[in-house]
């Protein structure tokens, strides 16, 4: 039973009709994550939730909550119908109609809550849950894919950013 840890991360990355801001915040038992992280051959300050041992940008704890290399440097974002990686956020085409996709993994049975969030702008307090539709896809016994698709109005918004926060209960 260790202490609770929380650490943030975020990237913007500029795409055709929209931004994408991805942020993490998490809460996790710390004896959880030490046992990922000295299975990853990480020790010592290395080890901790908020490092970035690799100079990666991408902290442990994230790697941990998005099924990423806690061995090697890694900030990758997940492919549209992967299974690792930072969340991803883009625009699509279904019908004629557009809409703002979010994809990311959750670990199965960890007691982690995601929940998907989205604005306008970057500004403080600006973002909502996202209320589009939901599909979640089993990977395997740990992990699980989320998708959610929610209607949007490219000429109103021509930006979109998105937070995925992820505490513990």
């Amino acid at each position: 039973s260790g202490s609770i840890r929380c650490c943030r991360i975020g990237f913007v990355i500029a795409q055709p009709l929209a931004a994408i801001q991805s942020t993490a915040e998490l809460e996790v038992n710390i004896t959880t994550l030490a046992g990922e992280t000295a299975a990853a051959g990480l020790a010592g300050p290395d080890a901790d939730a908020d490092a970035t041992p690799f100079g990666d940008g991408v902290e442990n704890l994230l790697k941990y909550a998005f099924n990423m290399d806690l061995s090697g440097p890694d900030s990758s974002t997940m492919a549209p119908g992967g299974s690792a990686g930072l969340p991803n956020g883009r625009l699509v085409e279904v019908e004629g109609q557009s809409y703002w996709r979010v994809e990311y993994v959750e670990r199965i049975g960890s007691g982690l809550i995601y929940q998907a969030k989205k604005s306008t702008t970057l500004a403080p307090m600006s973002f909502v849950n996202m209320a589009g539709t939901e599909t979640v896809t089993p990977l395997n016994g740990e992990w699980q894919r989320v998708v959610i698709d929610e209607m949007v109005n490219p000429g109103v918004d021509p930006k979109l950013f998105t937070v995925v926060e992820v505490t513990a209960p």
